[in-house]
């Protein structure tokens, strides 16, 4: 295995998830920051089949935190929403990025970097296949522009 590889960087994270489940809980802040980074790399390579549940626990666990912690929610929502945009799920991967998205944009501002970056995801969304339905294209297109009518 090469260093620096998304391979090398699976073995990581699942050790630090398995790690920290032993060490800490599995409610615990940082597991569900593993969880998170596992689901990335396995979307990264390609896995979203097994990187999804992985994610959805992520969520979970990060919407049941007290207090809950904005950025992090928003951060599981979107990944969790990528992640059903690559299973073809649009629906549901329609919900949960634009929660995501205005999780951030109430948090940090519409003239944030993260929220502009947000954004630009969203047209991806749009775009990513001829078959998203129509009315995630319209929406998704509104919440763009929006963003990039505060730009100017």
């Amino acid at each position: 295995m090469a260093p620096g590889t998304t391979a090398e960087a699976e073995v990581i994270h699942r050790a630090a998830l398995e790690t920290r489940q032993t060490l800490l809980h599995d409610e615990h802040p940082d597991t569900a920051r593993s969880l998170l980074a596992l689901g990335r790399t396995l979307l990264g390579r390609g896995r979203p089949e097994e990187a999804e549940p992985l994610l959805r626990k992520c969520l979970e666990r990060q919407a049941r935190a007290v207090p809950v912690n904005p950025l992090r929610l928003a951060d599981a929502q979107g990944e969790l929403g990528y992640c059903l945009t690559s299973l073809r799920r649009f629906e549901e991967a329609e919900e949960l990025v634009l929660q995501g998205y205005e999780n951030l944009r109430a948090t940090l501002g519409d003239a944030h970097q993260h929220v502009k970056r947000k954004s630009l995801r969203l047209r991806e969304l749009a775009t990513t296949c001829e078959e998203v339905p129509h009315h995630v294209t319209q929406r998704a297109t509104r919440l763009e522009r929006a963003t990039f009518s505060l730009e100017g």
